[in-house]
């Protein structure tokens, strides 16, 4: 068998096969502690003839022609945040809704913290970035940040 493997994918083919589908595709378990889904924690595998192979790559690349860059790095935004971009947003932030859980006080005002982080790294509402992750930005600018009213 040849194969070849790249990260946890593994393509492999038998020296010789049948008229079938030579190649199979086989993605090992990701057992990461961000593996999001169950079926993450088994092997996989995918058999495939050649044409349906070259039809996979050519979907992949139309795909990530059509995806644009600045969505891919919308999270890379928000990790380069500095302390005078989110100080310089929250003087012009203005929030009616109701106060989420997560807040952060800047220069003295209480402001919801993943919606100030989203707006300073001018990235949109949708954005992958969780509560969590906008409080730990928060907290390694040095910030004040609270949950249900509480510093944390």
């Amino acid at each position: 068998m040849k194969g070849i493997t790249v990260g946890r994918i593994s393509v492999v083919a038998p020296e010789q096969y049948d008229g079938g589908k030579p190649l199979s595709i086989l993605i090992a378990p990701d057992t990461s502690p961000n593996a999001e889904f169950d079926f993450q924690a088994k092997d996989r595998s995918l058999d495939l003839s050649v044409a349906e192979l070259n039809d996979l790559v050519a979907a992949a690349n139309a795909l990530k022609e059509t995806v644009k860059e600045e969505d891919c790095i919308a999270h890379t935004n928000v990790s380069s945040l500095t302390r005078e971009a989110i100080i310089r947003t929250a003087r012009n932030f203005d929030w009616h809704r109701t106060m989420p859980k997560w807040t952060v006080i800047v220069e003295g005002v209480e402001l919801p913290a993943r919606p100030l982080v989203l707006e300073a790294a001018g990235v949109p509402p949708n954005d992958p970035t969780n509560s969590h992750k906008a409080v730990a930005k928060l907290k390694a600018l040095n910030f004040d940040t609270r949950y249900q009213g509480k510093s944390v």
